[in-house]
């Protein structure tokens, strides 16, 4: 079994970056991938990894295929690139159990393991500690942390060794080296090279995207000429090895013979000439000179062929990947405080609302009383509840989409959606799965809202009917609470689609940008556009078609909440939209923006 890359090939805008790239990496071996910068190392460390798409070639991993069965490929790899991403507000702690659990570990086992890693990676002093307050060494040794979750079977490290002191360069290569003696396979790219000149058993040097050299470490070190340094040699002795056709060269420790015969037939030679030296020794070839020699073309050897591929390894990946994603993303908006905006906020400002209008109706009430109104409309919990809804969903909409935005958008920008891609998981079903949590996010806040709002409502004025206060103070029914109450429940489950659909909008716009701040000003133009592109359609005669058409909104209301509360005030010749209509739409515009979500995930490079 082993992780084989087959002509691998890779461009960016007309410009090739890896051109039929071929290396095979067994079990047990740590292969040193060196190249100069922008050679194409970490672009195919990336493609191997699944964080970019290749334009041609395979992936092997223990023979399964890792572009076809990517979560298949990623339960066998793991690997550390570039920047480490952490979540800052979670500890060293925190941050491995939440991976560990996406990579389909249970609490109590992600909990054991990130306690061996930490111990590991020599991280264990700083379990406790919040990773944002951590120095770029720490974070370094947190993301090789990273990696070693759930014992993989092949380790890919991208400079690995980037600030790290010199204890903890040492702690690391004990490691490494641990690893491969129990059957880890380690594709290990730095430019340090006398750090992982000890390490190596296998060597491969990258030129502009082709692989110009590859072979055995010893095999590579070996084969190049032999160089013999002398010692204490002077002119006589530099005279009596150009006599015998062997070139040589001066420095200040004595002579160096290039491609010299052996050590013991030119001490014959000075001997016999007379020549004073003290000692002769051969001088070893580094990886330094491996690297050198290479990339200046002093040394091109063809690329090994790949071994032959077993049969596919049986199945290890974990289950229910969607539901495991769902859990991430929950867990994430209730870290971040999300989900508490999202469920207080609307509630706090509809009850505000609701507050307001009970109050108004009071006083009209004292009025009237006193005769200084002839009538007024009596208050009932069916129109505050209405002015509720008119006032929270728009900021729940609002709120909804933001928050939806920084799901794939907000982790990118910070790097730590690379470590979630890394676990044994599809892009398809981690897309499902954060926008699953973020509409069980909003179907929180609007079910705590419908709650109080009844309490509220229940409390303050009753559900009874919609009354017109006479000058007598004799109520005048003008409606029946029989008759609002099938109403009621339109007025909460129309508009609820529509709702989901301005959060898919928001989901989206994350997927399509980089940045979280790009994402939250693309959200918030696709509500607005969504709302304003209400006056295009009327023109059209296409009334109905945006999800803004069935919702509240201030800059014109046709939805189903704002006819509920004309007919909580009685108005008799209320034009009701059908709520059949916005629950189609709005399952129209989620099912659409779930769809792009996927498709621009599914193609979206992570760095």
């Amino acid at each position: 079994m082993a992780l084989e890359v087959v002509g691998v090939g890779k461009g960016f805008g007309g410009r090739v970056v890896l051109d039929g790239v071929s290396l095979s990496l067994p079990r047990g071996e740590i292969y040193g991938f060196l190249g100069h910068n922008g050679s194409g190392k970490t672009t195919l460390m990336r493609i191997v990894l699944g964080l970019h798409r290749a334009d041609a070639g395979r992936v092997l991993v223990d023979g399964i295929d890792a572009f076809a069965q990517p979560a298949e490929a990623r339960a066998r790899i793991a690997g550390l690139v570039e920047i480490p991403g952490a979540w800052e507000r979670l500890t060293a702690r925190e941050n491995l159990v939440e991976l560990g659990r996406l990579q389909g570990m249970d609490p109590a086992r992600s909990r054991d393991e990130a306690e061996r890693v930490l111990r590991e990676v020599g991280l264990d002093y700083a379990a406790d500690r919040h990773a944002g307050s951590f120095s770029q060494g720490m974070r370094q040794r947190l993301g090789i942390g990273a990696a070693l979750l759930g014992e993989p079977r092949y380790l890919l490290l991208d400079e690995p060794f980037n600030g790290l002191d010199p204890e903890s360069l040492a702690h690391m290569r004990e490691l490494l080296q641990g690893l491969a003696r129990q059957g880890v396979g380690i594709l290990l790219s730095s430019h340090q090279l006398a750090e992982i000149a000890p390490l190596t058993t296998r060597i491969g040097v990258l030129k502009q995207g082709r692989m110009i050299v590859e072979g055995g470490t010893h095999e590579l070190l070996e084969s190049g000429p032999r160089v013999l340094r002398i010692e204490g040699a002077n002119d006589a002795a530099q005279r009596a090895c150009e006599a015998r056709g062997w070139k040589s060269s001066a420095t200040p420790r004595g002579l160096l013979l290039p491609e010299a015969p052996r050590g013991d037939a030119v001490a014959r030679v000075l001997l016999d000439a007379q020549a004073p030296f003290t000692s002769i020794s051969r001088v070893e070839r580094s990886l330094e000179d491996i690297y050198l020699a290479a990339t200046r073309g002093e040394m091109v050897l063809p690329a090994a062929a790949p071994a032959q591929s077993e049969p596919p390894a049986a199945p290890i990946a974990p289950s229910r990947p969607w539901l495991r994603a769902f859990g991430h993303e929950w867990r994430r908006l209730a870290h971040t405080r999300a989900l508490l905006w999202i469920t207080l906020l609307p509630t706090l400002l509809g009850l505000a609302r609701l507050w307001l209008r009970w109050s108004e109706g009071r006083a009209e009430a004292a009025k009237v009383e006193a005769g200084e109104l002839a009538t007024a409309s009596g208050v009932n919990g069916f129109e505050l509840v209405a002015w509720g809804m008119l006032t929270a969903l728009p900021v729940l909409a609002l709120l909804g989409a933001g928050i939806a935005s920084q799901s794939i958008a907000g982790e990118l920008s910070r790097h730590t959606l690379r470590n979630v891609l890394l676990r044994p998981l599809t892009r398809v079903q981690l897309v499902l799965g954060k926008l699953a949590a973020c509409l069980a996010a909003l179907s929180c806040g609007y079910l705590l809202l419908a709650v109080c709002l009844h309490a509220a409502a229940w409390g303050t004025s009753g559900f009874g009917d919609a009354v017109e206060i006479l000058p007598n103070g004799q109520p005048f029914v003008m409606t029946a609470a029989s008759e609002l109450v099938p109403d009621l429940a339109r007025a909460w489950w129309a508009p609820l689609p529509a709702l989901g659909a301005a959060l898919g909008l928001g989901f989206c716009a994350g997927s399509l940008v980089r940045s979280a701040a790009a994402a939250l000003g693309t959200a918030l133009g696709f509500l607005l556009l969504s709302d304003l592109g209400r006056v295009l359609t009327r023109g059209f005669d296409l009334d109905g078609v945006l999800p803004s058409d069935h919702m509240p909104s201030p800059l014109g209301d046709s939805s189903y909440p704002r006819a509920f509360l004309d007919l909580a005030q009685g108005i008799s010749n209320v034009e009701v939209p059908a709520p059949q209509t916005g629950v189609l739409v709005g399952l129209a515009w989620l099912a659409a923006s779930a769809a792009a979500s996927v498709i621009l995930v599914r193609r979206k490079a992570v760095p």
